[in-house]
């Protein structure tokens, strides 16, 4: 199982103050939005299906004023043959031949859904105005003339999370049986195979031996039945899982190429070029992997651990950071405790730091990095031997129901960096990031670039420097959850948004194919370059 991205610990604590109204105690009264071009809509399913079907022409097709179905449009059968697809009337779709009025369920999962969007429009920290009823006439639209599968919900519900692409934002659910089977977890593959995005679609990272696709590491997707590149990420972006809003249009693309291998349908007919350049398809098919690959990490490399150092032979010291939370730990609930626990955490993690301390150069590795205490991230970088001191960010509350979103003067999680301290460090430092990087590790390297002179090599991280509250439940059938994060956070130098606004690499960067063929990482080696040792 996939664990939910962690929180900004500063932020829960401060985000909602007493006065501040709370969704639960307004569980009636929403507002909502979305920009319909942001995904794939049922006009457009319907748009496809029109192009594609059959036209019989002149040739019979049985008893006059038959019907069809075309995806949930209809056909009828007229004296020249099948007529031209068309929408059924109202809110009825097409189902077992005929238009059918949408199930109880249908306009269960409906209402859930509108509330969903309601709730967003009214507590989400997404500072851009969003368009409620088109997000809400959308996605009632969706479920009432779908096909009645719990899985036209979950897309209906994931869409509109993604309306407000505010990070600390996720759905899932308590039910047993959704999350993992019904609905993949993010960033999972099902096919013992991990991705990331290059330019020309996603290259494998990972590849277990005789996988059931039989790809390899440096294989590059290009197409996936005919679709390509950034259009092929962003259909892969919008299919549903038990995860996170990803802010940044990196952070999409990474959790888009990330779960990839979780969410490709069967009989997908993929277009694969070989480091070699061979180019050749291959069918996705019902046969998988005994186990779930868990994708955070481009390697597959184990999370559960609360940091790795390695020292490598040429004298460089690589320390891997899968997060900045004790992840065998739950955080306390008494205030009081707050500090003891961060500290015991950073203790923990000197240790681990220790060993690379005579090293010639660290490069910390934050990709895949889950998040979790922002002023552990942030000690570290005080320990980098360039580091000065340096106001990073502050963060507010959004003002309940404002349209367009405004927000408290009052800021919280005001966050700086101090030089010195327990990761104090005189050689080269280099920090290695990617799209996955989320919460305390869209600070990471956002504040090093702020207060050191460090090198980050990578993509930009997800953009989501906010922090999570909620739950808001989702009744279904089935039951979803869903969570919301009410604080917009502030770049402290300009005073701007910092949601979706992650900082650019020092070297912006991609695998290369022929790397990843010879077990070579190709941002940690540039990393590593840039140095110049």
């Amino acid at each position: 199982m996939t664990p939910f991205r962690l929180c900004l610990i500063g932020l829960l604590l401060t985000a909602c103050s007493d006065s501040q109204e709370s969704p639960s105690d307004d569980p009636g009264v929403f507002d909502a939005g979305m920009d319909s071009t942001d995904s794939a809509t049922n006009d457009d399913v319907q748009a496809d299906a029109q192009a594609d079907a059959p036209f019989d022409g002149a040739s019979t097709c049985g008893e006059l004023g038959s019907t069809r179905c075309v995806g949930v449009w209809v056909e009828t059968c007229e004296p020249t043959g099948w007529s031209e697809p068309v929408e059924c009337p109202l809110d009825q779709g097409c189902r077992d031949d005929a238009c059918q009025e949408p199930t109880t369920r249908q306009v269960q999962q409906a209402a859930s859904v509108q509330q969903l969007i309601d709730t967003l429009s009214r507590y989400s920290g997404w500072h851009e105005p969003v368009d409620a009823s088109a997000v809400k006439e959308r996605e009632r639209r969706a479920i009432l003339k779908g096909d009645g599968s719990d899985q036209t919900y979950f897309a209906s519900a994931w869409r509109a999370m993604n309306a407000y692409p505010q990070g600390h934002q996720s759905l899932y659910s308590l039910e047993p049986g959704v999350c993992g089977t019904l609905l993949r977890w993010q960033a999972t593959s099902r096919f013992g195979v991990c991705a990331r995005p290059v330019q020309e679609g996603l290259i494998i990272t990972f590849a277990k031996d005789g996988n059931p696709l039989g790809l390899h590491a440096g294989d590059v997707i290009t197409h996936a039945d005919g679709v390509g590149g950034d259009a092929m990420l962003a259909t892969a972006y919008l299919q549903p899982v038990c995860g996170s809003v990803f802010p940044s249009a990196a952070g999409r693309r990474h959790a888009a190429a990330a779960s990839f291998f979780g969410t490709v349908e069967t009989a997908t007919t993929l277009r694969v070029r070989t480091p070699e350049g061979k180019v050749h398809d291959v069918i996705v098919s019902d046969v998988e992997d005994t186990a779930t690959t868990d994708c955070t990490d481009p390697f597959a490399r184990n999370r559960w651990v609360y940091a790795e150092t390695t020292i490598r032979s040429d004298g460089v010291a690589v320390i891997r950071l899968p997060s900045f939370f004790p992840f065998d730990k739950e955080f306390p609930t008494d205030p009081k405790d707050f500090d003891a626990f961060i500290e015991a955490y950073q203790n923990e993690m000197v240790k681990i730091f220790e060993p690379a301390k005579s090293a010639k150069a660290i490069v910390w590795d934050a990709r895949g990095n889950a998040g979790g205490i922002t002023p552990v991230a942030l000690a570290i970088i005080g320990g980098f031997p360039s580091a000065c001191p340096t106001s990073v960010s502050y963060c507010r509350s959004r003002v309940v129901g404002s349209s367009p979103p405004s927000f408290d003067d009052y800021r919280y999680a005001i966050y700086e960096v101090t030089p010195g301290g327990p990761f104090s460090y005189s050689g080269k430092v280099a920090i290695v990031v990617d799209g996955l990087a989320y919460s305390a590790g869209d600070y990471f390297p956002f504040a090093a670039l702020q207060a050191s002179d460090a090198v980050v090599v990578g993509s930009p991280s997800a953009g989501a420097f906010g922090g999570g509250h909620g739950p808001i439940p989702l009744a279904g059938p089935p039951a979803l959850e869903a969570n919301f994060d009410p604080a917009a956070c502030f770049d402290h130098a300009s005073n701007g948004f910092l949601e979706a606004n992650p900082a650019s690499p020092t070297v912006e960067i991609e695998y290369d194919p022929a790397d990843l063929a010879k077990g070579r990482d190709t941002l940690l080696e540039r990393a590593i370059q840039q140095l110049e040792l």
